[in-house]
């Protein structure tokens, strides 16, 4: 009973990796902690203000969540909850977060003048 939310978060992990790269948000590799540290400390504009470094404030952030995720599976692990229940709450998580994408509302991306007189629009 355990393997089967395995099986189906393994599938999900491999689904969210292809889609941080369809979408071109590299720098938050969801499955190797290794090269988020990696870019992080190679990253020129490291000590930048917080507003001036969208890629090295979604590297921390992904650092400290993955952490955080570690620390709380291990926790529900040793617990009376069992590995199970930390599976299944990490399915469920996922499963949530999915749905919400399905209703997600885009945003409009503005288009610069220079391209659209490349393009023949103007």
């Amino acid at each position: 009973m355990s393997l089967i939310p395995l099986a189906l978060l393994a599938f999900q992990f491999g689904g969210q990796i292809v889609m941080s790269r369809v979408l071109g948000i590299n720098e938050v590799p969801t499955n190797v902690l290794t090269s988020l540290y990696c870019d992080l400390f190679s990253d020129p504009l490291l000590l930048a203000p917080l507003s001036k470094n969208l890629k090295r404030n979604r590297r921390i952030a992904s650092i400290l969540l993955l952490v955080a995720g570690g620390v709380v599976g291990g926790w529900l692990q040793r617990s009376s909850a069992g590995m199970s229940t930390a599976l299944w709450l990490a399915g469920g998580i996922k499963f949530v977060i999915g749905f919400g994408w399905v209703f997600w509302r885009s945003r409009p991306v503005a288009v610069p003048d220079s391209v659209e007189k490349v393009a023949g629009v103007v």
